[in-house]
């Protein structure tokens, strides 16, 4: 990546350099808050009123719902860290039937196509 930095250093990305060289270290979250969006795994929101635990990732022709299972972070540097989560996805092909429902502007999925 010096190389690079020194020959090219307009293609250099301080990033790409940081993620090249693999995490320092993880760590394993009951939650987190990514772009000022509070997430919590499922096991964390068990027993709480208020659930806050589902994810939705916009896909083409469809989207995918899931249930958050556990949060990773990838420590790269003190000003940068890499999110994942593990999610169970639920079963919304679009020609399963009943899979998805659309009622009155609500959706509803079938949280038991886990």
């Amino acid at each position: 990546m010096m190389h690079i930095q020194q020959q090219f250093p307009a293609s250099y990305d301080p990033e790409l350099h940081l993620l090249a060289g693999g995490p320092q270290s993880h760590r394993f979250r009951a939650g987190c808050f990514v772009n000022g969006v509070k997430f919590v795994t499922s096991e964390r929101d068990e027993g709480h009123v208020t659930q806050n635990n589902r994810v939705m990732v916009e896909g083409l022709g469809f989207n995918y719902y899931g249930v958050l299972v556990s949060v990773i972070e990838l420590i790269y540097s003190k000003v940068m860290l890499v999110v994942l989560f593990k999610c169970k996805w639920f079963n919304t092909d679009p020609t399963r039937r009943r899979s998805i429902i659309m009622d009155c502007g609500l959706l509803s999925v079938d949280s038991n196509s886990l």
